[in-house]
């Protein structure tokens, strides 16, 4: 049978008791990272690296796209080396970007007699710093960001792109180089939405339900209004919606999700707060996204089943049908009503019933025939002794 969606069974309470659930494990996961010894590692190096201009920072992405490389640190020659003690590796190629052009000037405070000693800037100039994958050395700590790694559902893969392409929006795998190292794009003038290539199906399934919660909380309509929302409450709260709903279908992307919240809020603490603060919001999304791949999946699910059956004979259908129709009568008389999945699902573990049924005949019958060999056999012996 082909691969189905399928909620998690801790999470099929009510609509409340879920989302309170899933929220709570998500405020737990960041509280868990934040508090380890290698989030404060990581946080206390990040912290050394020098904080670049948005102008600069363009530059970098740019260049960094353009070679091949993810999104990673920058650093001068001196600072790899003296800070981060790595070396640059020969033949690196430098990423030029601006840098500040200052003019030591002393002044004397005429009160006091005091000298003061400013540096204001005078012009810019080059500045060459490199990636770090061109150096070596010491290794940096991990990031608490990682992308997911293993398998994902391919059919609520497939139902997550019908949702976005019901908001009006196409959705394609892109390559990687096309989204200038982000993992999705969603793009309101063209109505479109584009994962890369080469993630894992668990990561690409994640970033697909990102970008449909992006469009299903309105961000991009927001763009240039005085409704404005700022780029990380808009981060978590898609964020959250995937893990939420990745959770309900029994996928885990805590390695993944928590640092990237924790990344857009600046922090643990302020990470937990947002999340209270958007919960209603995050519910609310996560909710509807949840029920409709439910609801799809019940759909695959009966089609599934429907195959199965019209592939069993005429004998078999009979013989289950047959097995059925007291439990059908029960339930009518109880006043509980039958759905196409009830009869589907009944229909599918008599089918089994049957066919197992007929096996343990086979079965018998076989066990029969070698029996009687063997009393042939061993008659045909007796006769060959008293012949002699």
């Amino acid at each position: 049978m082909p691969e189905q969606i399928s909620s998690s069974t801790s999470t099929r309470g009510t609509r409340d008791e879920r989302s309170k659930e899933l929220l709570t494990k998500l405020e737990e996961g960041i509280k868990t990272l934040t508090t380890s010894e290698g989030y404060r590692d990581w946080l206390r190096v990040q912290s050394l690296f020098h904080n670049y201009s948005w102008g600069n920072s363009l530059i970098v992405a740019g260049e960094q796209a353009y070679r091949g490389l993810e999104p990673e640190r920058v650093a001068g020659f001196r600072a790899w080396h003296e800070i981060f003690q790595r070396t640059v590796k020969k033949g690196s190629k430098a990423i030029w970007i601006l840098g500040p052009v200052t003019h030591k000037v002393i002044t004397k405070d005429e009160e006091t007699g005091e000298e003061q000693v400013a540096y204001p800037l005078v012009g810019w100039t080059s500045v060459p710093v490199f990636s770090l994958s061109d150096t070596e050395g010491k290794p940096l700590p991990d990031s608490p960001c990682r992308r997911l790694v293993g398998e994902g559902n391919s059919a609520a893969q497939s139902a997550v792109v019908a949702l976005i392409e019901q908001e009006g929006y196409s959705f394609a795998i892109s390559p990687a180089f096309a989204l200038g190292g982000a993992n999705g794009l969603t793009t309101k003038e063209t109505k479109s939405v584009l994962v890369r290539d080469d993630l894992s199906s668990l990561q690409t399934l994640k970033t697909s339900l990102h970008e449909l919660a992006h469009i299903r909380l309105r961000h991009l309509d927001q763009v240039g209004t005085s409704e404005g929302i700022c780029r990380g409450e808009a981060e978590l709260q898609a964020e959250s919606v995937a893990f939420c709903t990745l959770s309900a279908l029994s996928l885990e992307s805590g390695d993944y999700s928590f640092g990237y919240v924790v990344h857009w809020q600046g922090g643990g603490d302020e990470a937990v707060k947002g999340v209270k603060a958007n919960a209603q919001k995050i519910a609310s999304v996560s909710d509807g996204i949840i029920t409709q791949l439910e609801a799809a999946g019940e759909v695959q699910l009966i089609d599934a089943l429907q195959a199965s059956w019209e592939a069993a004979s005429d004998q078999e259908q009979a013989l289950a049908d047959h097995y059925i129709s007291g439990q059908l009568q029960a339930r009518e008389k109880a006043g509980k009503e039958v759905t196409g999945l009830d009869r589907a699902l009944l229909r599918n573990q008599a089918l089994a019933r049957v066919r197992e049924a007929h096996q343990v005949e086979r079965e018998d019958e076989k066990a029969i025939r070698e029996m009687e060999e063997i009393s042939r056999e061993c008659s045909q012996d007796r006769q060959l002794v008293l012949a002699r």
